[in-house]
């Protein structure tokens, strides 16, 4: 299954209210819109390759009410948001063990492939 079909499934086809993406690629951007419900957000936190393009299909864009934002730094106030995530966290609510996989400095060439292959959305470096 792939990742759009998997999103709308377990929404029950509706999508999501807002998702972010951490990656800046421009792939899982477009899938991050697709699964966006109508009047959905997408919010880009990720930093593309400078060169990095993003072809969204204006007409089914415009008539779903999607917004596309970027941020800067979150677009958040730290002591605000923050503690917010931790409560989110503790509630089970934001579950960071699926998100974020620790590796070792020298594994960074696996941290790599399991970032691409979708093992794992955010690979953290240990030194």
């Amino acid at each position: 299954m792939d990742l759009v079909t998997a999103v709308r499934s377990a929404t029950d086809g509706v999508g999501v209210h807002v998702s972010f993406d951490t990656t800046g690629v421009p792939s899982l951007m477009h899938q991050c819109l697709e699964f966006a419900r109508n009047a959905g957000s997408i919010i880009t936190v990720g930093v593309p390759k400078p060169d990095s393009a993003w072809d969204i299909p204006m007409p089914s864009f415009l008539v779903t009410g999607k917004k596309v934002m970027g941020t800067i730094e979150g677009d958040v106030n730290p002591r605000e948001f923050v503690p917010q995530m931790i409560q989110w966290y503790r509630d089970g609510k934001l579950p960071i063990e699926k998100l974020v996989r620790m590796y070792q400095v020298n594994d960074f060439e696996q941290a790599l492939h399991d970032m691409h292959s979708g093992e794992t959305i955010k690979a953290v470096l240990l030194w």
